[in-house]
């Protein structure tokens, strides 16, 4: 089977899309199917790296004008478009081609509706968007398409955007890890895009917090991202820059070690669906505290892998930090806990499966 994946982000890593579509992509390789993916963009804010034409025998190709889209649809059999509501153009573009030749299209959208003030359509005007959105809308409702989201709570704001049809849960997977145990190095880790859309500002804010109540932290910051620079000058402000290790970008491979050397992972995030790294974390017996978006409050709840706050609540943040920073066997069960529930449910295995369930019924 020739299947195609479609997207508007790096083609291997830089973010919880990226990485997932890619490892699926590599075990559908593994299973003797052909598996292209392609996409507008070599590089983002939070991936620098070189990008190949082939690598776990995935065919990479990136689409420098979207007429190229149309060749890639007529050569597979299955278009599989990995959307956010950014709704950038080669998604888009493999959607509607897809739908003209008559293939099978299963879109997997990977955002929520709330990440739409903090996207890229925040470039356009008012009419303009809410045309893209219309079209998107239209295109999701198409008989021709199948629609999958990671979560239940996914696919209840898709309905609420108007989708009038039945959407698949498929829960993304994650490759197991082995990285072996480390010494702490650090009291704290986040990793991803360094931006105050992620709430390293609240970060920043709770440590500082922290640091006046006389607990001095230390903070690994993993990750790139156009604010980068100004995440680091408001640590200097806030007296706590060394207190906090930038890291800038690192390759995906290394996430796991720095998790290892990590004693709890914060995701203080303002807008999110199922953060990858909230699973990685569990995976490696770190517990979590997230804000209360998205699908976090009730892994988190459902896995007794963390705790959440509400999103922006400095005060909170630093209260839930303090209380696993003061209590290493709450830190040890609950570490354990989130990782005998992430092991039983999110693999890379399990979501392939499901999604060739759903290519075969098709």
């Amino acid at each position: 089977m020739n299947i195609l994946f479609a997207h508007d982000y790096p083609p291997i890593e830089g973010g919880g899309l990226e990485v997932n579509t890619f490892a699926v992509a590599s075990e559908l390789t593994a299973r003797g199917n052909a598996v292209t993916i392609i996409t507008s963009r070599r590089s983002s804010e939070t991936f620098m790296g070189g990008v190949p034409a082939e690598q776990n025998g995935v065919q990479i190709r990136i689409v420098k004008d979207l007429q190229e889209v149309a060749g890639y649809v007529q050569a597979a059999d299955v278009i599989c478009p990995q959307m956010t509501f950014s709704l950038r153009d080669c998604g888009i573009e493999a959607i509607r081609q897809a739908l003209a030749m008559g293939k099978v299209v299963i879109v997997s959208q990977h955002t929520a509706t709330n990440h739409i003030p903090y996207s890229n359509l925040q470039r356009l005007s008012l009419s303009q968007r809410n045309v893209r959105l219309e079209e998107y809308r239209d295109l999701l409702n198409n008989e021709g398409v199948a629609v999958v989201a990671p979560s239940i709570m996914l696919a209840d704001d898709l309905t609420s955007f108007g989708v009038v049809k039945d959407i698949t849960i498929i829960p993304i997977g994650i490759e197991q890890p082995n990285t072996e145990k480390s010494d702490k190095k650090y009291d704290l880790v986040t990793v991803g895009e360094v931006s105050y859309l992620k709430g390293l500002n609240y970060l920043c804010d709770s440590i500082r917090l922290l640091k006046n109540e006389g607990m001095v932290v230390t903070a690994a910051v993993a990750g790139g991202g156009s604010e980068f620079e100004l995440v680091k000058a408001l640590a200097s402000s806030l007296e706590i820059a060394d207190q906090i290790d930038f890291l800038g970008y690192i390759p995906h491979k290394r996430v796991n070690n720095v998790l290892a050397q990590s004693r709890v992972m914060v995701h203080p995030s303002l807008s999110e669906v199922m953060p990858l790294v909230i699973i990685e974390a569990m995976l490696m017996n770190v517990p979590v505290v997230a804000s209360n978006v998205g699908f976090c409050g009730s892994l988190l709840k459902q896995s007794g892998g963390g705790v959440v706050f509400e999103r922006g609540d400095v005060a909170g943040l630093a209260a839930s930090i303090k209380i696993f920073l003061s209590n290493e066997r709450l830190c040890t069960a609950m570490g354990q806990s989130g990782k005998v529930y992430c092991k039983e449910r999110y693999t890379i295995d399990v979501q392939v499966d499901r999604l060739v369930k759903m290519i075969e019924s098709r």
